[in-house]
C-alpha cells in the first residue's frame, strides 16, 4: 500500500536512510492520523495533493523528532500541522462533494449537491429558475457528465452554465 509520503520523502524530513525500519513503521501511522483528522484518505488518489504530503511532512516531524525539540519548534510545527489539516479538511469536503456528482445516479441528488453551496458555485441564474427548471438543468447536468465523470468545479460550472441556458 502507497503512503502519502514515499519512504524517500519521509527520509529527507527526518534526515534518515529510506530504508530505517522505525521509519516503515511510522508512515502508515501518519496516514492513518490525517485520514482521521480530515475524514479522507488521501493514499487512495491517483496524485498524492502537495498539501496532504506538506501536512505529512509536518506529522512526521513531530512524531519523530519530538524528544529532540525544543518546545518553540514543537509549537511551530503544531501550528503548523493545524493549520494544514484545516486546509486539508476543506479540500477534502469539495472533493467529496465533486465525487458525489460524479456518482449520482438521479435528479434529486444532482439537485441536491448542485445547490449546496459546497463547491462555490455561480447560482445567481438557476436560483432564479423554478422548481421544474431547475430539475430539467439537473437532469441535464447529470445526462452530460462526462464518462469519466467532472475533472473539477469549472467543468461541473460551465455543464451548470449550458444546461440553464438551454432551459431559458
Amino acid at each position: 500500500m502507497a503512503n502519502i509520503l514515499t519512504a524517500e520523502e519521509a527520509a529527507r524530513v527526518v534526515a534518515v536512510d529510506p530504508a530505517d525500519e522505525k521509519l516503515a513503521d511510522v508512515l502508515p501511522q501518519i496516514d492513518a492520523y490525517i485520514k482521521q483528522a480530515t475524514g479522507r484518505d488521501w493514499t487512495q488518489d491517483t496524485a498524492i495533493r502537495p498539501e496532504a504530503k506538506a501536512a505529512a511532512r509536518l506529522q512526521l516531524a513531530l512524531v519523530y523528532d519530538l524528544m529532540a525539540m525544543q518546545p518553540s519548534q514543537i509549537a511551530s510545527l503544531r501550528a503548523g500541522l493545524v493549520s494544514s489539516l484545516a486546509q486539508l479538511e476543506t479540500i477534502a469536503s469539495y472533493l467529496q462533494v465533486i465525487e458525489n456528482i460524479n456518482a449520482a445516479a438521479y435528479v434529486a441528488d444532482m439537485e441536491t449537491y448542485i445547490s449546496s453551496g459546497k463547491l462555490g458555485l455561480n447560482l445567481i441564474d438557476y436560483n432564479r429558475m423554478r422548481p421544474n427548471a431547475q430539475q430539467s438543468v439537473a437532469q441535464a447536468v447529470l445526462d452530460e457528465r462526462p464518462l469519466g465523470g467532472y475533472a473539477d468545479l469549472s467543468a461541473i460550472q460551465a455543464a451548470l452554465d449550458a444546461a440553464v441556458k438551454a432551459a431559458t
